[in-house]
């Protein structure tokens, strides 16, 4: 009997329109959220992560200005004054602070790929982790409502819509949980960064 009053109550909640203007999408967010919280602590990780693939981001605009401002600039200058006095540039040679500058820098722009390129794997390795409970989470959910519903339901959708709610849609919600959040979040230095090299690019010019 308690059998058939699931299933009742499944069908009339499928049978109810569900208006998308009246849903809180507060509500809602938080609620694809506590999907995580099983898994807080890496998913803590794989946020920390993502900020220092961030702050790392940020660093190769720094130097490139640097070395416009501090190598570039006064080199050029320097040889183009001695150009306009008709000084033997023969035996001329950039300075020596300028040239030791420059390996720091490029020291510098190789260290921040590789460290990058480390830290942005092990973020995908927890994000992936992440991303595969969730969805089995979210699958085994799924599954366990569908066990209630009326065969009337069965009736009037399909299998192919079934199944593409229980695959496709929880995938997407994994997506959302797993990297759109984060990147909702970081979206904001990242711009930063592109407005930065932006305007290198155009002083360059």
């Amino acid at each position: 009997r308690s059998t058939q009053g699931v299933s009742s109550a499944a069908s009339d909640v499928y049978k109810r329109q569900v208006c998308q203007h009246c849903i809180r999408k507060t509500e809602t967010f938080w609620r694809l959220l506590s999907y995580i919280r099983p898994y807080k602590l890496i998913a803590a990780a794989g946020f920390i992560l993502t900020l220092a693939v961030t702050g790392i981001s940020l660093l190769p605009p720094l130097l490139n200005e640097m070395l416009i401002d501090e190598v570039l600039v006064p080199v050029i200058g320097e040889y183009s004054q001695l150009s306009k006095n008709n000084v033997s540039l023969e035996d001329w040679s950039p300075p020596e602070q300028a040239v030791t500058l420059l390996a720091w820098i490029v020291l510098g722009l190789l260290s921040i790929h590789l460290g990058r390129a480390l830290i942005n794997g092990l973020r995908t390795y927890c994000l992936g982790w992440i991303g595969q409970r969730v969805v089995f989470d979210l699958q085994t959910e799924i599954f366990n409502y569908l066990q209630f519903m009326s065969m009337s339901f069965y009736s009037r959708m399909s299998t192919g819509r079934v199944m593409n709610r229980v695959t496709g849609d929880t995938d997407r919600m994994r997506m959302f949980i797993t990297r759109g959040f984060q990147d909702m979040v970081i979206s904001v230095p990242v711009s930063y960064t592109h407005l930065r090299a932006h305007e290198t690019d155009s002083y360059l010019v």
